[in-house]
């Protein structure tokens, strides 16, 4: 709180005069602002975003020609000669300027989707994105976001995969990567943003590989306890690593795109032998290239993987959880049956190791039980864990020399 002495008394920091208030107007559009106050000789200085506005000394000043260089936060003070070294001001008048885009979802060249719908983004400084609105095609694909304030955009279209079979997500102008995709700066009104679909490829090599996994983001902190909650909807997109004429020169083949289900888990099956890169679509959250983004798929036990995705310091950092029947013995043997389980996990061996253990984890890789296994046959209780997939290890010694995926179920 400051405090002024004049003429004997002692003076606080004055209230606001009015009342604050946030008001929008059409991009180019005039918009009025006032200092209603009593008084003789006041002076007048208008403010933007706390600097003086240059000539806006009356009590009422005109924004003219309303756009993002002269919108903002106003606020007026008040001074007067006869009481030096004293102030009012105005609340913050917040005035926006606006404007309409306007566009198609295309399906082709020229044809827009019957059925789909389309969203609007706001790039914020935090790296997240603000969904600020979402809204049906028209039967030609035509869609208007009205009174949208003039900022950064991105708009993602999604034509019905029903109508429209192999349909993406796909950013403006035609990417279904938000990193790749056209940022629209908002300065008036625009049209023709047309988004050209993009459409799922048709792959016609298959083989046994799998890619497994789920997506995590960090729930609402309260106390201590740091809890991360799964994330249904989000878009996973594998592209097989394919080699090019020019030395360390790949490209990037879109093979598969799915999304995260309601507990946030994910499955691209039937990869053919090679390496793939995982890209993980929430908007405004990068993948971490320093991560495990690049995933080998091999022949027979080693082509399938798990992986965990988590959003951590604005980017989404992915760990590669098992892969699911790694061999590091040539020629080493067992069985695990049934599978699932039920009550009991038996494991088969082809020979006798005094240094034999068996390990079973959960998919984040916390360990639940182990137990030796020297001779040809390991039973596992598994009655009291609850139903899900688990992922046993067998290691001899320091080595581990097998893993692979169980499930275990209920009657």
């Amino acid at each position: 709180m400051t405090y002024r002495n004049i003429h004997g008394y002692v003076l606080t920091r004055q209230a606001a005069i009015d009342a604050p208030i946030n008001a929008t107007t059409d991009v180019g559009s005039n918009f009025t602002v006032s200092a209603i106050t009593d008084g003789i000789g006041n002076v007048y200085q208008w403010k933007r975003n706390g600097s003086n506005v240059v000539g806006a000394n009356q009590p009422s000043y005109i924004i003219t020609n309303i756009n993002r260089s002269n919108m903002g936060d106003y606020m007026c003070e008040i001074s007067n000669p006869a009481i030096p070294n004293f102030a009012l001001s105005t609340s913050t008048k917040k005035v926006l300027a606006t404007a309409n885009l306007t566009g198609r979802l295309l399906v082709s060249s020229t044809a827009g989707a019957t059925k789909g719908e389309v969203t609007l983004f706001r790039i914020t400084q935090t790296n997240g994105y603000d969904t600020l609105a979402t809204q049906n095609v028209s039967a030609t694909g035509a869609y208007t976001f009205e009174k949208v304030v003039l900022d950064d955009y991105q708009i993602l279209g999604f034509a019905d995969t029903i109508t429209h079979i192999g349909a993406l997500p796909t950013y403006y102008k035609n990417s279904i990567f938000w990193e790749e995709a056209d940022t629209i700066r908002v300065e008036n009104n625009l049209t023709d943003l047309n988004i050209a679909s993009t459409f799922k490829p048709t792959a016609p090599e298959k083989g046994a590989g799998i890619i497994t996994g789920f997506f995590e983001e960090p729930a609402d902190q309260t106390g201590r306890a740091k809890t991360n909650k799964r994330v249904a909807g989000a878009g996973v997109a594998v592209r097989r690593v394919r080699n090019t004429s020019r030395p360390k020169e790949i490209t990037l083949e879109l093979v598969a795109y799915v999304f995260t289900n309601d507990e946030g888990e994910f499955e691209v099956p039937e990869l053919p032998v090679g390496e793939y890169r995982l890209n993980i679509q929430y908007p405004g959250y990068p993948m971490d290239e320093t991560s495990f983004i690049t995933i080998p798929i091999g022949q027979g036990l080693q082509s399938q993987v798990r992986v965990a995705a988590l959003v951590d310091e604005n980017k989404i950092k992915v760990t590669k959880l098992v892969i699911t029947g790694l061999w590091e013995q040539e020629g080493y043997k067992a069985q695990v049956y049934p599978n699932p389980a039920v009550l009991t996990l038996k494991v088969d061996f082809d020979r006798e190791s005094p240094m034999r253990e068996i390990n079973l984890i959960d998919v984040s890789g916390r360990e639940l039980h182990r137990q030796r296994a020297t001779g040809l046959q390991a039973t596992i209780d598994v009655s009291t864990f609850e139903p899900g997939i688990y992922i046993l290890q067998v290691s001899e010694g320091a080595t581990r020399v097998k893993a692979v995926r169980v499930a275990i179920a209920r009657d």
